[in-house]
């Protein structure tokens, strides 16, 4: 019996809605990592007297390292395997949270945060690709919405521990609870998370293949020879290249999605980065304007889910267009209230 196959046409186990769960701790995580420093903006700007452009450097430096890691991280997975990235990528993050805490000048502010960002890159690389292997056919879109609403969560606990603990405690301690979340993260990988049926047979590491199959109720407890199950691993071949994706088939599809994901994620990223300083900068209070920052990141969160929704009745491609117009038209009109020029 193929593994894979039956991953995908069988119902969920509880320990597979497990890894799905875990997933999204993980990308609440990556959420409160990247959203920290503009939950910290009004603090660190005050402490180090920045400028605009500076902050914003500082703004953008956890999102430079996520695209140095996503590149420089997440093709390793094939060779050692997802939850061995996944731990890494993990270990990574929460030296650059610790290290950003103790930071003492802008420069080395920076330095951590791309650091930080780096770590983050190669978990979502990972751990997007895992939420789906380890979901059925049936429920994969929910599972990757549930996934995708862990994002917003961990933005708004962001907001909601920066709100409550940086006037008594100063801007580090966002960092420093966000270590310790980290920490709690890289425990529950590591007990709970397996790795890839994929790597497991690459490795030929049959056993620890017939245990997760086992774990996952995929054959009974007491399976005998005839029900051991097993996994096609593709060739080089198979796989395809990277360079592919450049070949005279695939090269205006693959330049449109690279263009949509990167205005996307610019519209996505500004508006998460910059909304508590910019409503600052209208005259609302840090802790309203924090407030702001959380309804949106909560806002994220809801529209996953509905986004999960919607794909069960819509195409993929309808619910996205309908999204981007929204979100598009949305974010002018806040823009216009605020009485920022667009």
């Amino acid at each position: 019996m193929d593994l894979r196959q039956l991953i995908d046409n069988t119902r969920m186990s509880g320990y597979q809605w497990l890894i799905i769960a875990v997933a999204a701790f993980v990308n609440a995580l990556d959420g409160y990592d990247l959203v920290a420093m503009a939950f910290s903006a009004n603090a660190v700007t005050e402490e180090f007297d920045l400028s605009g452009s500076t902050l914003g450097w500082l703004l953008a430096s956890a999102l430079i390292g996520v695209g140095v890691g996503a590149v420089a991280l997440a093709p390793l997975a094939d060779r050692f395997g997802r939850k061995r990235l996944i731990v890494i990528s993990l270990v990574i993050t929460l030296a650059g949270l610790i290290a950003t805490g103790f930071s003492s000048s802008v420069p080395e502010l920076f330095v951590y945060r791309v650091i930080t960002g780096i770590g983050v890159g190669g978990v979502l690389a990972c751990v997007t690709v895992l939420t789906s292997e380890f979901s059925n056919l049936r429920f994969r879109g929910l599972a990757m919405a549930i996934y995708a609403a862990g994002y917003g969560l961990g933005a708004s606990l962001c907001g909601t521990i920066a709100s409550t603990l940086i006037p008594d405690h100063g801007w580090r301690i966002v960092f420093f609870a966000g270590a310790v979340l980290t920490t709690v993260a890289l425990f529950a990988v590591l007990f709970f998370i397996p790795e890839t049926p994929e790597t497991l047979a690459a490795r030929g590491d049959d056993a620890a293949l017939q245990r997760l199959a086992r774990r996952m109720g995929k054959v009974p407890a007491d399976a005998d020879e005839q029900q051991r199950v097993t996994v096609a691993v593709p060739s080089a071949a198979e796989r395809g290249r990277a360079r592919d994706l450049l070949g005279p088939e695939l090269l205006r599809n693959t330049l449109l999605l690279w263009l949509g994901f990167a205005l996307v994620n610019f519209g996505f990223n500004f508006a998460n980065q910059w909304t508590p300083k910019l409503l600052t900068e209208v005259g609302l209070s840090e802790q309203f304007s924090a407030l702001g920052g959380i309804m949106l990141a909560l806002g994220g969160t809801v529209g996953s889910v509905l986004f999960g929704v919607l794909t069960t009745r819509l195409s993929t491609r309808t619910t996205l267009v309908i999204f981007s117009l929204t979100a598009g038209w949305v974010l002018v009109a806040f823009m216009l209230s605020t009485g920022f020029p667009v």
